[in-house]
């Protein structure tokens, strides 16, 4: 009878403590993430005197946008906080929630988010934060051969999601 109980208690402490670890995890979260290159249209001239007669104020040339978007199970609450792309820190402007499939017709017809039942954000960066997230350990590294990583928080603790390769759209032109 003692045996009985004895695995009964340890089965019991066995199967606690994985849902404590499960429960504790990071929540699954799928990003799509694209750059693609923009040359303005026609510009008078690409360098504009500043308010110092010295002083010019350079227009790029090509400008980078990037689109990411943020799939999670239904039930999830994350509040966007930083992404991590193009070598600096940027805040996040905005995020929308899309439906799927989320589908791009110019320069051509390409499906950027596939059909799903998960909630999806779309990202919008905003300004280069003027003070830049401290990372990890694990996080620097990521920083070194990873394109992109989002950081979010999630039950009032912040988690970072890192992606290995922007895909690269076909640029576009202006008029």
């Amino acid at each position: 009878m003692d045996t009985i109980f004895y695995k009964m208690k340890w089965s019991f402490l066995v199967i606690s403590f994985t849902c404590a670890l499960i429960a504790c995890a990071q929540p699954k979260i799928i990003i799509h993430a694209y750059s693609q290159q923009f040359t303005p249209g026609t510009i008078p001239t690409r360098d504009v005197v500043g308010e110092n007669a010295d002083d010019f104020i350079k227009h790029p040339a090509v400008i980078t946008n990037y689109l990411i978007y943020v799939e999670v199970d239904t039930a999830m609450q994350i509040t966007p906080s930083a992404v991590w792309v193009g070598g600096k820190w940027d805040t996040v402007a905005a995020k929308n929630i899309i439906k799927t499939p989320f589908i791009t017709e110019y320069p051509s017809k390409k499906t950027l988010v596939p059909a799903t039942s998960k909630k999806v954000y779309e990202i919008i960066l905003g300004d280069t934060l003027k003070q830049a997230i401290v990372p990890t350990a694990k996080v620097k590294k990521q920083m070194i051969d990873h394109e992109l990583i989002f950081a979010y928080w999630w039950n009032g603790k912040r988690y970072f999601a890192a992606l290995k390769k922007l895909t690269v759209l076909e640029p576009l032109e202006g008029m």
